[in-house]
């Protein structure tokens, strides 16, 4: 199956002049994933640019693969350039960080639940770990997103599923 057809975001044509990938009036469209959007800006006007060796910027290593399976281009000019959390306005409070989390000792994942992020490996990594340190705990912060089947799939199958505690969406004040 083409990757495109596996990973899609929606989006619908709004009038009938307007085409988007091709949709009629109030069709569906889709526009795919970093690949397929460099895809497009690469038609337009980045094919120039990666023809002369330009370098591509991704935010992700995992990006950065597709990138580098998508084109013809030197592995080597495809970097990833990683995104960090926003520097928080405030310290968090230590103790109200180890209530939320139901230990003073834990590994904290905060983001969005997505393939990408290999959430299921953490979980098994974790799993590891937790065998040797009765202490420690996993934290999952963040909300679901497109992989959290797997997720869900992969903590059934933990050992120690007991100790890994899933907040969903924190707050600012949680935080």
């Amino acid at each position: 199956q083409d990757h495109a057809d596996r990973r899609r975001h929606d989006r619908v044509a709004d009038d009938g002049a307007a085409r988007v990938d091709g949709a009629r009036r109030g069709e569906r469209a889709h526009l795919i994933d970093a690949r397929d959007a460099l895809l497009s800006v690469r038609r337009e006007v980045g094919g120039r640019a990666v023809g002369r060796g330009a370098w591509i910027h991704t935010d992700s290593a995992f990006v950065a693969d597709e990138v580098r399976e998508a084109f013809a281009v030197d592995p080597a000019r495809v970097i990833p350039i990683h995104l960090g959390p926003p520097t928080p306005a405030a310290p968090g409070d230590p103790a109200a960080g180890a209530r939320l989390a139901g230990a003073d000792r834990y590994v904290l994942f905060v983001g969005t639940v997505e393939p990408r992020k290999d959430l299921p490996l953490l979980v098994r990594a974790f799993d590891r770990v937790a065998a040797e340190d009765r202490s420690l705990r996993l934290v999952l912060a963040g909300p679901d997103g497109w992989g959290a089947d797997a997720l869900t799939e992969a903590l059934g199958r933990a050992r120690h599923a007991a100790r890994v505690r899933r907040l969903g969406w924190v707050s600012d004040e949680d935080r």
